[in-house]
């Protein structure tokens, strides 16, 4: 998945960069392990959308830019 540094830069939002260095290695430190179903996470100004996942490995996220930061982590059905 996409380096999160290189993410910060091109949305200009400040996920952390100090552990996880791929946006699916932060969500796998968020809530632990790879999601089962949908997942929305949001940390900083950015929503992020788990949309498909295969086996062990998130193959396709959704990333939405807010204004305020509101941080936490929402299951959503599926």
């Amino acid at each position: 998945t996409a380096n999160i540094h290189d993410l910060n830069q091109m949305l200009g939002s400040e996920l952390p960069e100090a552990g996880a260095t791929t946006i699916g290695g932060l969500i796998v430190e968020e809530i632990g392990d790879v999601p089962d179903g949908k997942v929305c996470i949001q940390i900083a100004s950015i929503r992020i959308e788990v949309i498909k996942r295969n086996k062990n490995r998130i193959e396709r996220l959704r990333l939405t830019k807010f204004a305020e930061d509101a941080s936490g982590i929402f299951i959503t059905g599926g």
